[in-house]
């Protein structure tokens, strides 16, 4: 039985089946985040969120104890969850999101417009509102005062209050549904990710990565991945460091066609969708096996069972709020 994401475990409590919950992200983490935050707008739901974060977090923990299986796609989030030293949570484990990653290699940076920068996400859910907005409010004009030919692109779907309170800032061009992200990706050159009150894993990090753009990320951007700054991508968290970190990947060719090198080949290995998956398939051969053993016979091991679940295609649905 499986149970995809915390709203829906209540209706698989006390099943006798051997239960899945996929929880992705430890959504009480984010509103708490959202409570403290300082976002310099009003938005009711830091109100809201600032009442229900503590009852979520509460309730959050206590379903995954009536589970089998519980998987999250960042240790942040799973550490966050048990934060307790009473809880054990050996059935709480990480299990990555995968690259949803072009078959053919994405051209070079080197025939783009060196000032095109990209933002994808849901734009109904706030988290990635306010990472657009930051960047669009804060950091964009400051990249243009030295570099007036930058241009911000918002890809994704976008509730007409945002569109209208992003689409007047100058250099903002909102796009909202595109029908091929590797065809809208394909004339950027800088993905950017200003995420300040995120949980989980952002995926669109993965899909900048995956399609050989140069990334300029915030620290909570970066919970969940294995890129190493400098290395993979830049990481920024002051208004400074967004400025100048996006300056010098437009100003830098050969860094920022390093970065994107790099982090394809990341994307591409480290995050394929069988390997981000088989832990869990491995642990769920586990469990099965040792619910279809007899009392007096001792389970097959992983490798010895007959593996059923790994015989199914990886799953590749991610959630459109990151």
């Amino acid at each position: 039985m499986l149970a995809h994401l915390v709203r829906t475990g209540g209706y698989a409590r006390g099943l006798p089946a051997v239960k899945l919950l996929e929880m992705t992200d430890a959504i009480s983490m984010s509103m708490e985040r959202v409570a403290r935050a300082d976002l310099g707008y009003f938005d009711f739901r830091r109100l809201v969120y600032s009442i229900e974060a503590r009852r979520l977090a509460a309730y959050e923990r206590r379903i995954t104890a009536d589970f089998e299986l519980v998987s999250l796609n960042s240790a942040v989030d799973r550490s966050f969850l048990l934060a307790s030293p009473r809880e054990c949570g050996q059935h709480v484990i990480v299990v990555p999101n995968g690259a949803d990653a072009p078959r053919e290699t994405p051209p070079p940076l080197a025939g783009r417009p060196p000032a095109e920068i990209v933002f994808i996400g849901n734009l109904q859910s706030l988290q990635n509102f306010d990472a657009a907005w930051f960047f669009a409010r804060h950091v964009l004009p400051r990249v243009r005062d030295r570099r007036p030919e930058a241009v911000f692109r918002v890809i994704g779907p976008i509730p007409g209050n945002a569109e209208r309170r992003l689409g007047v800032l100058p250099g903002v061009r909102i796009e909202g549904f595109v029908p091929s992200l590797e065809a809208a990706l394909a004339t950027a050159r800088i993905g950017v990710c200003a995420s300040r009150i995120a949980s989980g894993m952002q995926n669109k990090v993965l899909d900048y990565l995956s399609h050989r753009l140069a990334v300029v990320c915030s620290p909570v951007a970066l919970e969940g991945l294995d890129a190493r700054d400098g290395e993979h991508l830049l990481v920024a968290d002051t208004l400074d460091e967004w400025t100048e970190r996006v300056i010098r990947l437009i100003d830098d060719e050969a860094l920022a066609q390093r970065l994107a090198d790099a982090g394809r080949l990341l994307a591409c290995f480290r995050y394929r969708w069988d390997r981000c998956t088989q832990p869990l398939l491995s642990r769920l051969d586990e469990l099965l096996a040792a619910r279809e053993a007899p009392h007096d016979q001792v389970p097959l091991t992983p490798s010895e069972s007959s593996h059923a679940w790994t015989a199914q295609p990886a799953v590749t649905s991610r959630s459109s709020g990151t």
